[in-house]
């Protein structure tokens, strides 16, 4: 009777430091990725009642896209392993214009960083909006490679802002002296290490080496 009860207790001891196990890494992985803390339980407080032609008529600056990120804006984890480094999806994957993400309201930081870029330059022609494209040393979730980070970045005469980070969507950072000042601190706050950054006028790769090209003619 006794080896009985010996191995249902050794069962049932395995399902909980398995199960313990497995929270404690999804933490760790949560942390580390690009979703915010809270995303998966953000819920939707604007109803799209207007269209995104509409009400980038009705928007005048970054407070008020600010505001909509916040309000609506979630994180998919699956839609990251779709584009991850090692994703045999990631190039049949279009990343989704703002029209999209605005009906959406879901997707990985380039979508939101696509939104706030292409949005704010429409809305405010003085600010010149570009992405800032962060390299951290990879991590891996569920076999996929999570590597780059995509911002919205703008100076203006009190220094640089950043804004559209799905890690903490509806907040701006700033204002920076140098992008440089605000990569130390953001190294920081994500706790990993940053291999590198580029202030970049596209998310493409095409466009940027075509408006390179045209900067050397």
């Amino acid at each position: 009777m006794k080896q009985p009860l010996k191995f249902i207790f050794f069962f049932f001891s395995c399902l909980f430091f398995t199960e313990i196990k497995a929270q404690t890494l999804n933490g760790q992985l949560k942390k580390l990725s690009d979703a915010a803390d809270n995303s998966s339980l953000q819920p939707s407080e604007f109803s799209n009642t207007i269209s995104y032609e509409a009400v980038t008529k009705q928007w005048k600056n970054v407070a008020e896209v600010n505001q909509w990120i916040k309000a609506n804006f979630s994180y998919s984890i699956e839609r990251a392993k779709q584009l991850a480094e090692n994703s045999s999806t990631r190039e049949q994957t279009h990343i989704y214009t703002p029209a999209e993400l605005y009906q959406l309201k879901k997707g990985v930081c380039i979508d939101l960083s696509r939104f706030a870029v292409e949005t704010l330059n429409r809305i405010d022609t003085s600010k010149d909006v570009q992405y800032l494209m962060i390299e951290f040393e990879p991590i891996i979730i569920d076999s996929s490679i999570i590597r780059k980070h995509w911002l919205a970045a703008y100076q203006d005469t009190s220094g640089y802002y950043l804004f559209a980070d799905s890690k903490r969507p509806g907040h701006l950072a700033g204002p920076y002296n140098s992008i440089d000042d605000f990569i130390t601190e953001y190294q920081a706050f994500r706790g990993r290490t940053i291999v590198s950054r580029k202030l970049l006028p596209s998310y493409e790769k095409k466009k940027i080496k075509k408006m390179l090209q045209q900067k050397k003619a």
